[in-house]
This record gives structure tokens, sequence and C-alpha cells, in this order.
């Protein structure tokens, strides 16, 4: 910073200091300070031998005395602090403010009750589905189910004959009254909830679903001060995941403040993005490949497994996932069933082309001091 900036520094703060001490000295001893007749006053007191007999005179005296020392302590401060830091804190704490704000209303709008889909009309069949397509069954059976509810609730006392349906016949168009003469197929049962698991038997899972593809594995690989849970190095790809964070209710946020990282909040604290992290490996990875032996023809897979939990604002964050080439998956107790799981994600990527053991263990090793290389920057 220039010398002539931190002298203007300087006197922005001798005037908020000069205005703060004297609003304090006129509210509480009707003393203006850049009165020259009050200080005449306090100087005729002091040659009459006036002398401090209460806390409150004492604290006047000492505020007029000291008055041009602290703002000289100020002044030196300011000369030799680096504003950058100064820039950086007050950046970051504004930062805070407004992403608390965004994860509030994120979390306010992700719990508020979603309209619900309209009923279906009873007595009314879709005439233009395929006839052959496993969507028109699927809308047939559920107009039937949503009929025969009504019916039931209106004939309580009839009896009602279970509907069958030949899946593999083509599907005829039904009248409403023929319709509404039969009873509902009954939904299929509801799949049993996932277990809740810990982060370690998360970890440990995860883990053996990696080590079954068959790729090389190498774990807890530390980049920029950052860890990656597993490495996965197969013939002509290298996977990066990330495990998601320990928390059941999640809002994402992709985008950083200033020089600050990304981060995801819940309710009771914040955690740096997992998928920042995945994409900053791959790009570090990227950029440094030919040096540590990686060729152009090695793809970078980074991605991030969500093992428990609900991120509530997902399907806002889908197409920025997307854009960042990192793909967010579902495993175990994660809630949010609409994302790839990650059996699927491998069966789609294959990993199953192991890497000669030579060349697993050379990448292993660059792993290490592409790492130490990354935490040093």
């Amino acid at each position: 910073m220039s010398f002539i900036k931190k002298i203007f520094l300087i006197a922005i703060y001798s005037l908020i200091y000069v205005k703060a001490v004297e609003l304090f000295l006129n509210a509480s001893y009707n003393f203006k300070l850049l009165n020259i007749e009050h200080w005449q006053y306090i100087w005729d007191q002091w040659n009459s031998g006036w002398t401090i007999k209460s806390s409150h005179e004492f604290i006047l005296v000492a505020t007029l005395l000291l008055f041009v020392p602290v703002w000289l302590i100020g002044a030196v401060i300011l000369l030799f602090l680096n504003t950058n830091n100064l820039k950086a804190f007050v950046k970051r704490k504004y930062g805070e403010r407004k992403q608390r704000k965004m994860v509030q209303k994120a979390i306010a709008d992700a719990k508020k009750p979603k309209k619900p889909e309209p009923k279906a009309k009873v007595g009314t069949i879709d005439q233009k589905a395929p006839v052959n397509s496993n969507e028109a069954k699927n809308a047939f059976n559920k107009k039937v189910v949503a009929m025969a509810a009504v019916v039931k609730k209106k004939k309580k006392k009839s009896p009602i004959k279970a509907l069958e349906i030949n899946q593999n016949a083509p599907m005829q168009s039904a009248s409403p009254t023929q319709a509404s003469s039969h009873a509902a197929v009954p939904p299929p049962a509801s799949e049993p909830k996932a277990k809740e698991i810990s982060k370690n038997e998360a970890y440990d899972e995860i883990g053996k679903v990696l080590y079954d593809t068959g790729a090389g594995m190498y774990s807890k690989a530390k980049f920029d001060g950052h860890i990656t849970d597993f490495i996965v190095m197969a013939a002509d790809k290298i996977g990066i995941c990330v495990m998601g964070p320990d928390e059941n209710e999640l809002v994402a946020d992709e985008d950083g403040f200033g020089d600050m990282a990304p981060v995801w909040f819940s309710e009771v604290t914040q955690m740096v993005s997992p998928v920042y992290i995945a994409s900053k490996v791959a790009n570090f990875l990227k950029e440094k490949g030919s040096v540590y032996g990686l060729g152009e023809s090695v793809k970078l897979v980074p991605f991030v497994v969500m093992w428990r939990g609900d991120v509530l604002n997902y399907d806002s964050m889908l197409e920025q996932w997307q854009e960042l080439g990192v793909e967010v998956l579902s495993f175990a107790s994660s809630k949010n069933k609409e994302l790839m799981s990650l059996q699927k994600f491998l069966d789609k990527e294959d990993f199953s082309n192991k890497m000669d053991q030579t060349m697993s263990e050379n990448i292993a090793k660059l792993f290490v001091m592409a790492s130490e290389e990354a935490k040093v920057a």
C-alpha cells in the first residue's frame, strides 16, 4: 500500500476518533472538545486548586490526558498494518453474513410444503396413450386405482372384486362404468427405509464398493489441506471420490466469496463444499498431469458420494454441478434418491480395466508427491 493511501487512511481514522471522543465528552460532561472556552475553564479550575474527588471527574481528566497518546498509538498501528489482511477479514465476515442469510432462506424455501399433484378424475381414461408402452400401462393402472378408491368410499357395503391386468396383453379401452366396477390394484409395498450408518461404516462400505470394481485404490490423499477419501485408478481413468458431510439437512452453495471457498450449510454448522474439493483436485491433477506422467488419454472423474442426509436444494444445483464436471451420487441412507446411485455410476464409467501393478504403484507415489506440492503451494 502506498504512503499516500496510508496517510488518507490515518486522516479518516482521525476524524472518526475525534468525533467519537467529542460525542462522549459532550454527552457525559457537556464539554465540547473543540471549544477553546471550555479548555480555558478546565485550566482555570486546575490552577485554582481543583482536586479530583469522584470517579466521574477522574474519567474526564483521564480522557483529556490520554486523548493524544491513544490517537498516536492508533495512527502508528494503521501505518504499519497490512491492509490486505484487514480487507480479507472484512470480506470474510461480510461473506459469512451473506451466506448465513442465503442458507436461512434456502432452508425455509425447501421446507415449504409442495403443492399436491392434481388427483385423477373418476371416469376419465386417456385413450391417446401408446397401446403397448409401459408408460401407458402404468398410467392405466394408476387411474384404475384412483377410480376404484372413490367407488369404495361411495359403496362401502358393495362387494369389490380384485382387478387383474395382464401386463403382456395389449391394453384395451374401458368405459367409466366398467372401470368403476373393479377394485384397485394394491400399490406396491414401499421400500424399507435405509439403515442409518456412521461415517466410518459408510467409509468402509464405499471403499468396498469401489474395491469391487477391480480398480487400484489409494485413500486419504491430501491436496491443499483438503482430503479426497478415495482415488480409484483404472487403466484409462482416475476417479476422485469425496464423501459428503455428516449432516441430516444441507443447503449446497458453489459460489465462493472473494478468496473464500464455497461452503455447504446445515442449521448448526458449515463446511467446505465437497464438490469444490473434488473439482479442485481434478483441476490440479489435470494441470500437473504431464509433470507426473498422466497422459491426456487418462480421464479424470471427480465425484461426491452423499451417504446420508438430504441436500434440500439439490434440484437447483444439478446444472452447476454438471458445469463443474462433478457427479453427485446417492448411497446408503442419503435421502436424495433422485440422484444417480454410486453403483449405477460405477457401472456407467466402468473402472474394471485395472492398471498394471507397477503403473498403479507409480501413480500412488505421484499422488503423494502431488499432494505435498499442493499443500506447500
